[in-house]
């Protein structure tokens, strides 16, 4: 069997050649390095970025949870800054109490509340870092970790054939919670 020009050859245990389109097996190297380097690097994000959690925070126990897996961890310097939070307050219920929640502080300052009010406050505190992470993901820091997650493919990939498994990346057109617009 003679080789034409865009083809290559591989021999099997019993000397038979099985043609192989050149273009397929470059395409196909391509992908075995492209997953190799994703693990890698999932590895190292997740290392590098979480390392600094303490169990058993209020941080650390949101982002075990599966539906937080598209959320970066914030630096605590953004969360203290003032200037951050500007505006914030008015769309978070019980606000001071959810921040308290957030950043594990002592709960002395809480006061009295009612037992039906805790799962509010918990509420409150996830909303209250949903709106932080919205603002922070906007910042270099921020759309570097994101840079990070969105190249190793931690927000799925493409089903399309013809998109070759490109990584996806979560948006939303809304700025509120629970908006969501659909598309038909």
């Amino acid at each position: 069997m003679t080789n034409s020009g865009s083809y290559s050859s591989l021999s099997a245990t019993n000397n038979i050649q099985i043609p192989i389109k050149e273009s397929e097996q470059i395409q196909q190297f391509h992908n075995y390095k492209k997953e190799e380097q994703k693990k890698e690097e999932q590895e190292e994000v997740y290392e590098n970025e979480y390392s600094d959690l303490e169990y058993g925070t209020w941080i650390f126990d949101f982002f075990e949870l599966p539906e937080h897996d598209f959320f970066c961890l914030v630096d605590d310097d953004y969360i203290y800054d003032n200037f951050n939070l500007v505006g914030i307050r008015e769309q978070v219920d019980y606000y001071e109490h959810a921040f308290q929640v957030m950043m594990d502080w002592e709960r002395t300052n809480l006061g009295i509340l009612q037992e039906e009010d805790i799962p509010l406050i918990e509420k409150a505190a996830v909303h209250l870092y949903g709106l932080i992470h919205a603002r922070y993901i906007l910042t270099e820091k921020g759309q570097q970790k994101m840079i990070k997650k969105f190249k190793n493919y931690e927000f799925g990939e493409c089903p399309r054939d013809l998109c070759n498994k490109y990584p996806l990346l979560p948006i939303s057109l809304h700025d509120k919670i629970n908006e969501v617009t659909y598309f038909f």
